[in-house]
């Protein structure tokens, strides 16, 4: 049976702070199915994050997971794998891509030995870890991992400047995970990868070829507003790639990348505010929209001048 790869994003629309991108990989026990729709299958374990509240586990759109006073704290306690341990360890756990890591390093906020969780007990973290040992047992899940990309301000914008295009940073983290997925699963092993649209594009065949340059062969099944489906064939396996519309509503691979990869951007904007509250006063901390970033950028603009610092390493350009 394929592994069932999800991707999503967090952080493509801000101005400051970086880009997540994260892929959540599950295989399943042979003889098992590839459906990923959990909240239909195992309606006992797993709930969305709107509805009655119960124990039950909370998958869903990090937006509605993340919202409300006690947002991060809910995201915190859902996730899975996340260590009682530092910042460096849990991005170890996300599976950082070694291009990524010293991009992030780079950064003047970063804090690896940062303690986690942020909000959560760690006897939550605890109730998690078990959860999902007994749903993976459940589900027939035989392996999971998580490969994730952080792209920096810095980074972003040397993408921006090659390609002239804002869309190529994304297809920049697909190239990267999806090559990572392909090289870490066993050989034979078809893949099956749901990632949410990008943007308004409904043709992908060109990215695809660009990702996979040795597919012999890439089939469109679909392209539509809704769903672009396509089949490849590599030298080694075959792999079936379907882009969707709000695909973290519909496959909970999606779901999940899209929580990680929320609280990777929000644990790295934190450190973000902390530094600069630190150093300029009374500044107020940002999530790094636009509207709000521009506020920020006025707030620090006589730090940032007095200490000769470059614009292209904080503010993105597009």
């Amino acid at each position: 049976m394929p592994i069932v790869i999800g991707i999503d994003e967090a952080g493509y629309g801000p101005n400051l702070g970086p880009m997540v991108v994260t892929a959540m990989v599950v295989g399943v026990s042979s003889g098992s199915d590839a459906c990923d729709d959990w909240w239909t299958r195992y309606p006992q374990w797993i709930r969305r994050a709107r509805g009655p509240r119960d124990t039950r586990w909370v998958i869903d759109d990090s937006k509605a997971v993340h919202a409300g006073p006690q947002g991060l704290a809910r995201l915190e306690r859902n996730l899975i794998g996340l260590p009682g341990g530092t910042w460096n360890e849990y991005l170890q756990a996300v599976g950082l891509l070694p291009e990524a890591w010293p991009e992030v390093r780079a950064e003047s906020w970063f804090q690896g030995e940062q303690r986690l969780p942020l909000a959560a007990t760690t006897q939550e973290l605890a109730t998690m870890a078990q959860r999902w040992e007994a749903f993976r047992h459940a589900a027939a899940i035989s392996s999971w991992q998580m490969h994730t990309v952080i792209i920096s301000a810095r980074w972003f914008n040397r993408i921006v400047a090659a390609q002239d295009s804002k869309a190529a940073v994304t297809i920049e983290a697909l190239t990267l995970l999806m090559r990572a997925c392909r090289g870490e699963a066993p050989a034979g092993e078809p893949l099956l990868f749901h990632i949410d649209k990008l943007g308004g594009r409904n043709q992908y065949a060109a990215v695809l070829h660009g990702i996979f340059p040795d597919a012999r062969r890439i089939s469109i099944q679909e392209e539509s507003s809704e769903c672009s489906v396509y089949a490849l064939r590599l030298p080694e396996r075959a792999v079936e790639v379907r882009f969707l519309a709000k695909a973290d509503a519909l496959h909970a691979t999606v779901a999940l990348a899209s929580m990680h990869a929320k609280y990777l951007r929000e644990v790295c904007m934190l450190q973000f505010n902390r530094y600069w509250c630190d150093r300029v006063p009374q500044l107020r901390p940002t999530a790094g929209y636009p509207m709000d970033a521009a506020r920020w950028w006025n707030e620090v603009a006589d730090y940032l001048t007095q200490q000769n610092l470059p614009t292209e390493d904080i503010w993105r350009k597009r």
